[in-house]
């Protein structure tokens, strides 16, 4: 057994077989198959002893590595700089990554990114001084005993493709500087891209509503001012039968679709991927199922409808709305929830006037909640739980024409 490094490293097949199932047992021997366990349980104690001289060589290194997959296993679901922080980053960005130099007001913030930033460079430089101290010896005689025991068995298999002195070696200080700037990398650029992509999302949503808004219009100058409407809706007749031109509130939606009013593309709501997969058919009446339905319209199921532009700042449609998703569950509501095409943050909504808004909640200034008719928001209001009631029955219509009740 010599001290230098090692150009080139075999493992036998059997060995690489147990290094393989203990790679995919999660590292635990115990879970290995009992025909490589032996072999695996000696790998394993291998490694634990390199891992041992690696916190060694990098002191707070695995610490620093476990906080960035926390970071980055969390940005597999919902993951994004709060606005604070984005436009901390933007001007320390802007600034050339120095936090002295950011306005005052985020200044503390930037310096907190700048620190995490530092960590690419921190590491190479404690992992270039660890190289110095002469403890690559340590691991280089440990792969050297690795070594020894794979030369014993029968037929080796060459890790390197490219054979010969030359060859490039991996150390495991190498590879934990590159796992440690991927991973701090992916927890900073991940939020960055989801806040972008949420963007795209929105102004897709928007540009979708206004276009319907062009077709409604068009629809109305057709049709004496009426807004979008498929059968006689009388009141008091059930609106949530989506699928049933004369029992449905969406079938007079679906109007601007089967007329030509509104192209098809304008009814794929980018939060519902129900809507963006389904096809809307003009020879149908109606959407299949009332999870594909993009948008929430004013009911027409009512004695009095409103017409458009008659009060240019009413809401008329606006995206899907949580309440009436729960109530034909028979699942008790939420009149303040937000609606999940914008994941509960807000909904964009569409004007009588033609305009488009963000609402941060279903109440207007008004007082008026757009998810509920005003008999039902009377109630609320003298209850002692704003927050809970009971589920639509899908017969209660609108108090008046200027009462904002949207349903599918």
């Amino acid at each position: 057994m010599t001290d230098e490094p090692i150009d080139s490293t075999q493992l036998c097949p059997a060995d690489q077989a147990a290094l393989d199932a203990l790679v995919d047992a999660g590292f635990d021997a115990d879970a290995v198959p009992e025909a490589h366990r032996a072999r695996a349980r000696r790998i394993a104690a291998d490694l634990s002893q390199l891992a041992a001289e690696a916190r060694c060589v990098c002191p707070g290194a695995e610490s620093r590595c476990l906080a960035a997959i926390r970071l980055a296993r969390a940005a597999g679901e919902v993951c994004e700089l709060v606005p604070a922080d984005e436009d901390a980053l933007e001007l320390l960005v802007q600034h050339r990554f120095d936090p002295r130099r950011v306005p005052s007001g985020v200044r503390q913030r930037a310096a907190h990114q700048a620190e995490v930033l530092g960590l690419l460079g921190s590491a190479s430089e404690e992992l270039a001084a660890a190289e110095a101290s002469g403890r690559e010896s340590l691991i280089a005689r440990t792969l050297s005993r690795v070594q020894t025991e794979a030369d014993a068995q029968a037929e080796s298999m060459r890790f390197s493709s490219r054979p010969g002195p030359a060859a490039r070696r991996w150390r495991v200080p190498d590879l934990v500087s590159v796992a440690a700037m991927l991973l701090i990398g992916v927890s900073i650029l991940w939020p960055v891209m989801s806040a972008s992509r949420e963007r795209s999302r929105l102004a897709l949503n928007e540009a979708n509503l206004r276009n319907i808004g062009l077709g409604m219009g068009l629809y109305s100058g057709s049709n004496d001012g009426a807004l979008p409407m498929a059968t006689a809706s009388l009141a008091g007749t059930p609106w949530w039968f989506v699928g049933n031109a004369e029992q449905s509130n969406s079938a007079n939606l679906y109007t601007l679709v089967r007329d030509g009013y509104a192209c098809r593309t304008n009814f794929a709501a980018p939060g519902n991927r129900a809507s963006v997969e389904c096809t809307l058919d003009p020879a149908r009446a109606d959407w299949g199922c009332i999870e594909e339905v993009p948008y929430s319209y004013q009911n027409q199921f009512a004695r009095k409808r409103p017409v458009w532009r008659q009060a240019g700042e009413q809401i008329v449609l606006a995206d899907r709305s949580p309440v009436i998703l729960r109530a034909v569950r028979g699942l008790w509501v939420d009149p303040l929830e937000n609606s999940p095409n914008a994941s509960g943050k807000g909904q964009h909504a569409l004007r009588l006037d033609g305009a488009v808004v963000w609402l941060t909640s279903p109440v207007l200034a008004s007082g008026d909640n757009i998810w509920l008719p005003r008999s039902i928001e009377d109630v609320l209001r003298r209850a002692a739980n704003a927050r809970r009631a009971e589920p639509l029955r899908g017969v209660e219509q609108p108090e008046c024409e200027t009462d904002v009740f949207l349903v599918p």
